[in-house]
């Protein structure tokens, strides 16, 4: 919300409509009622009840918001940014533009295909139906690189550029001290308890670091659901329970102190879209360690802020934690995690996003 709040004070900014399928989303905007918010539904006609439910199946529906239309008419926008390329509501919107003047944007979270035949073809089409109106759509903006090479490749008549997520500075401080006490490596996962996160190797690092007499703990927090579960197992099964915790969601208020009381946060996953909880760390004065599938690394510099490794090679996790077991090396990393998030600050991407928003190409 920040970053629309940035935006709208711009100068050449009239107003930030904001689209929102949360309700709480009202609650944080007022700013001389420039940021206007039209709550909104969202359909997917039981296909999430279906494939999700029914079928066991990881799978993302493609969204639709009735009234669309009337919404776009009403509010006469010029500048239009629907995230990600796969639902049904940017069809309505390459409808709209037949009757509607403006500047139609995408703003893709999306770096791969996905595995499961169902979503695969899914993205196919969508992809095959915007290819054919590509020159409806001034630009794509992507978060990280891998992001801006999928998208080329996929729909290469478009012009792709990078605006990562932005990071609300004011909203962390720096960690100034406790580095490394009673020579224990102290460990935060901020992460779901999906598979795909890959909590498994990191265990496994941390259980050899302790066979070899490295003192580590590690913290793990995230959404409350059956995941979790599959997770506690794994520890159990490795006997190492007196190394890790599980602690229950905080309020991201909360987020700030949570990561001062930890020397490192490590995301293992495999082909993380993002994972925002890593520049939000580097944010708070800590170094990071994440695998080189893992989005966020666009805000790592490797060996300065963090460490990035293979993902899945747990030798080569277990060196990068060993590396980080120093009071100095952590508060150096950590400095500099700090110093170099701040380019990506919401005023700094706000600024960068109005400026190809209002390219004549979206360059």
């Amino acid at each position: 919300m920040k970053l629309y709040k940035s935006l709208a004070q711009k100068e050449t900014v009239h107003q930030v409509s904001l689209y929102s399928r949360f309700k709480n989303t009202v609650e944080v905007t007022n700013l001389d009622q420039k940021v206007f918010v039209r709550n909104i539904l969202v359909r997917t006609f039981g296909l999430r009840f279906v494939m999700n439910k029914l079928l066991k199946q990881d799978f993302q529906p493609s969204n639709y918001i009735p009234r669309l239309p009337q919404f776009i008419k009403a509010d006469a926008p010029t500048h239009v940014v629907a995230f990600d390329f796969y639902h049904l509501f940017v069809l309505q919107l390459l409808y709209c533009k037949k009757k509607n003047d403006f500047s139609l944007f995408l703003w893709c979270e999306t770096k791969r295909l996905p595995q499961r035949f169902a979503s695969r073809w899914m993205m196919y089409f969508f992809a095959r139906l915007i290819r054919a109106r590509s020159n409806d759509i001034a630009a794509i903006f992507v978060y990280t690189t891998e992001g801006e090479f999928f998208m080329k490749k996929l729909l290469p008549d478009i012009s792709v550029s990078i605006v990562p997520a932005p990071v609300e500075m004011l909203s962390y401080t720096s960690k100034g001290s406790g580095w490394y006490q009673n020579n224990t490596l102290r460990i935060l996962v901020n992460a779901r308890y999906s598979a795909y996160k890959n909590h498994q190797d990191l265990f496994v690092a941390v259980k050899q670091m302790r066979t070899a007499g490295q003192k580590v703990l590690v913290t793990c927090i995230g959404r409350a659901d059956g995941g979790r579960k599959n997770v506690e197992q794994i520890v159990e099964r490795l006997d190492i329970r007196n190394a890790v915790s599980f602690i229950d969601p905080i309020d991201k208020s909360q987020i700030n102190e949570l990561n001062h009381q930890h020397d490192v946060l490590v995301l293992p996953s495999y082909n993380e879209a993002i994972g925002m909880v890593v520049p939000e760390a580097m944010a708070c004065g800590l170094p990071t360690v994440t695998s080189d599938t893992v989005g966020a690394n666009i805000y790592v510099l490797d060996n300065k802020t963090g460490f990035i490794f293979p993902t899945g090679d747990v030798e080569a996790l277990k060196e990068k934690l060993h590396n980080l077991c120093s009071k100095e090396k952590l508060k150096m990393m950590g400095g500099s995690a700090r110093e170099h998030i701040k380019q990506f600050n919401t005023e700094e991407i706000a600024s960068s996003l109005l400026k190809k928003l209002n390219a004549k190409e979206g360059l």
